[in-house]
Parts: C-alpha cells; sequence; structure tokens
C-alpha cells in the first residue's frame, strides 16, 4: 500500500545458522534471529517529536512460522539496549501457559518491557497471505503510543486511541525477525530454551 517506484518489499528469513552474536562473548544461541535497521542520518531525529512510522508486513506460505514461539516482527529497542519500547509480535508468548491458538496466529502491538513481559495492548488476526498495514504514531514528547491498521489494499483506520508508553531513552528501529526458544518460565532466553531444528521461516515487509 505504501511502495512506490523508488521502493520494493522484501522478506527476512531465519534458519538453524541466524545466531545473534553482538560480541565474541555473547553468542545468543537461544534466539533465531535476523533483521534490518533503518539507518537515518540523524539516528535521534526519529525518536523525538511526534513520528508516524509505516510498514506492511505478510506471511510468507512457503516459509511459515511455528506459532508455539514468541516473535518480534518490528520493534523499537531503547539506546541502552535494555529494554524495547514496543514491539509488534505474533506467536505464543514465551512466558504464558495461557495463549490459545487463535491469539497465537494473531499480530499484536506490546508495550514498553523494561519492568518485565507486558500483555498485548492491541491484537489482530495474522491472516496469511495478504498485507496487514500499520502506521504507529509515537508521541516521544507525551510518551503515548497509537494504533491505525488495515488489511490489503484498504486505508488504513485508527483501531486505538493514545496508550501511555514509555519511550524514552531514544533509540534504534529493528525489522526483522526474532524467534524466542521455548522453555521453562526463569531461564535466560537468550541462551537457553530450545530451537527445533530445521528452521526455514519468514516474513516479508513492504512500506517501512
Amino acid at each position: 500500500l505504501f511502495d512506490n517506484s523508488t521502493s520494493k518489499p522484501v522478506e527476512v528469513t531465519i534458519d538453524d545458522r541466524s545466531i545473534f552474536t553482538p560480541s565474541p562473548t555473547n553468542r545468543q544461541t537461544g534466539f533465531r534471529r535476523a533483521e534490518l535497521q533503518p539507518q537515518p542520518a540523524n539516528a535521534n531525529d526519529s525518536v523525538t517529536g511526534i513520528k508516524t512510522f509505516h510498514f506492511s508486513v505478510k506471511t510468507d506460505d512457503s516459509r511459515p512460522l511455528n506459532y508455539t514461539h514468541e516473535y518480534m516482527l518490528v520493534w523499537l529497542e531503547n539506546a541502552e539496549y535494555s529494554a524495547n519500547q514496543f514491539a509488534i509480535g505474533t506467536g505464543k508468548f514465551f512466558d504464558s501457559n495461557s495463549t490459545s491458538a487463535e491469539e497465537a496466529q494473531s499480530l499484536y502491538l506490546v508495550g514498553n518491557n523494561g519492568a518485565g513481559p507486558q500483555p498485548a495492548l492491541w491484537r489482530t488476526k495474522f491472516t496469511p497471505g495478504i498485507w496487514h498495514n500499520f502506521a504507529l504514531v509515537l508521541d516521544f514528547a507525551s510518551n503515548q503510543i497509537e494504533v491505525l491498521y488495515s488489511k490489503g489494499d484498504k486505508q488504513l483506520k485508527r483501531k486505538t486511541g493514545f496508550i501511555a508508553n514509555d519511550l524514552t531513552k531514544l533509540g534504534q528501529y529493528h525489522v526483522g525477525i526474532l524467534k524466542k526458544p521455548t522453555g521453562p518460565g526463569g531461564i535466560d532466553v537468550t541462551k537457553q530454551g530450545y530451537q527445533t531444528p530445521g528452521i526455514h521461516e519468514g516474513v516479508v515487509y513492504g512500506g517501512v
């Protein structure tokens, strides 16, 4: 819906080799992870004032996700790398035994997780094979977030009012896949937990 002659969709994929290693001593074997990071000329300009972040996301039937895992698909990580200020995710929450199959196969917004895991602030079915279009209005001055959303080529509609959410500490946007492991509560999900071998998963993005 938001692409034009100078932009095109892109697919992000993960497999068994998608292990994030931010340093030689920090190999995060609990995750399977790959993403793109927008690089504006002045990164702080994208996380000050009021900004509207547009993106569309679609499943790939040839590289299906495993909804028994929790995924982050779009998120804003603060500049201290200590929390995500928001995330669009799908799948079963790692720390929840009450997520139904229907809830797992949905797209949801969660807020700042600096104080621990957060419940979904908004949710919609992640219908396969169609574009899901978002505009997230981020008010960094007032620490609020608002969701506009549509499917296919339909125009965006407001789905929430402004929701209080901590957006301080600047940060960087991530567009891609972070797949958490399964396992018991309390483990270090970055380095512990279980990932089924043979991963071949992808998500298509457009209009970012």
